[in-house]
């Protein structure tokens, strides 16, 4: 099966209601090697604030996460949005499926700023497979290609 590049990226929304289940992101500032690195992480509101306005004003109204992809060979283009948090499903780690979680999201913008496989279908190569409906991402970029032998870079459609 080939993949190609995409992104996982955050998407903000005004919600009608705020909602036990909702994904908010927190942002946190490192000093690494005397340089300051931001990161961004979600976590899933577990139960509703008494002060919904105090709890928006730190931490911002809710994400979900979305996967966008260069669909124009133009670089300034923005990304097209490809799949919504609905229709993310599954992450592969060392040829295994396993349901994705908040820890796999975090785990990929940590690791590989948001950068990840998207599996294509066999097929076109144009269309992203499926399993039981959801898409399959494969985390973080960079191991895609710790694998590949000489000669095998046909697999990859980038």
């Amino acid at each position: 099966m080939a993949f190609q590049d995409a992104v996982l990226m955050l998407k903000s929304y005004i919600p009608t209601e705020l909602q036990v289940g909702m994904y908010f992101k927190t942002e946190k500032s490192n000093l690494l090697y005397g340089n300051q690195t931001p990161t961004v992480q979600i976590f899933e509101l577990e139960e509703l604030p008494e002060d919904t306005d105090k709890f928006y004003a730190e931490f911002g109204y809710p994400v979900e996460p979305v996967i966008g992809m260069q669909l124009d060979s133009n670089p300034d283009v923005e990304l097209a949005i490809v799949a919504t948090s609905d229709q993310i499903g599954w992450i592969m780690y060392n040829d295994d499926l396993y349901m994705m979680e908040v820890e796999d999201v975090n785990h990929i913008l940590m690791e590989s700023n948001g950068h990840i496989g998207l599996y294509m279908d066999d097929e076109d190569g144009d269309t992203p497979y499926l399993e039981d409906g959801e898409l399959v991402v494969i985390c973080p970029i960079e191991y895609l290609y710790q694998d590949i032998d000489e000669g095998d870079e046909d697999q990859i459609l980038l």
